[in-house]
């Protein structure tokens, strides 16, 4: 499978979703992808820093500092009000989308 393809144009709402139980910092973001993906899907550093800081830019999240219990500061994102109803409806606009391709396919 093709995952780079199948990614174009669905990054910020796979990193959206990434939000949506709860606040989470970069490299819990990574972790929840491919766990979440089963393995599929891979954000690099390269790759999601750069969407995490257009996303805040345009407000869809917002980013806090944190000290963890090692008494490390950690950028932590979570869901801005608009950023909730950005991906209720990517989700929405998703699941429409994919069961047209699927019914195409079948």
């Amino acid at each position: 499978m093709n995952t780079k393809e199948l990614l174009k144009g669905n990054t910020e709402m796979i990193i959206l979703a990434s939000l949506a139980d709860g606040p989470k910092h970069g490299y819990l973001i990574t972790q929840w992808i491919r766990t979440q993906s089963e393995k599929s899907f891979a954000f690099s550093p390269g790759m999601l820093y750069p969407l995490l800081h257009r996303l805040e830019q345009e407000e869809l999240i917002s980013a806090s500092w944190i000290t963890s219990e090692e008494g490390r500061d950690k950028k932590v994102y979570q869901l801005t009000k608009s950023g909730g109803k950005a991906y209720h409806a990517y989700k929405k606009d998703w699941t429409l989308f994919a069961k047209k391709i699927q019914h195409l396919i079948s």
